[in-house]
């Protein structure tokens, strides 16, 4: 099995996981596409807040976000929901790559 056929099944295998997810706390897959050079594109809901990385460190976002003790803990609160959402899954859904980066403000 060549390398590229391999990388193709995980493409696959991962569209086809996130076209079931349906949380408020977990962005959604609108589809897939081929770039012009071959590669494999997911097309995620629009995140106008960017990344939580970008609005904690000061990055240009498109949105000032309010970063009182209370809006930090509604932060915290969403992402563990999200979490939590994806471990009550049968089977449960590890993110395994769970950062700043990866964390959008929609």
């Amino acid at each position: 099995v060549e390398e590229n056929e391999i990388g193709w099944e995980l493409f696959l295998s991962e569209l086809r996981l996130l076209a079931t997810l349906r949380n408020p706390r977990i962005v959604e897959l609108h589809g897939a596409c081929v770039d012009t050079v071959g590669s494999p594109c997911l097309i995620m809901e629009p995140a106008a807040g960017g990344s939580l990385h970008e609005a904690l460190h000061g990055a240009t976002k498109s949105i000032e976000v309010p970063w009182g003790v209370s809006h930090r803990f509604l932060v915290a609160l969403h992402l563990a929901e999200g979490v939590e959402y994806l471990h009550s899954r049968t089977p449960a859904i590890a993110h395994c790559d769970l950062k700043s980066h990866n964390v959008v403000i929609v």
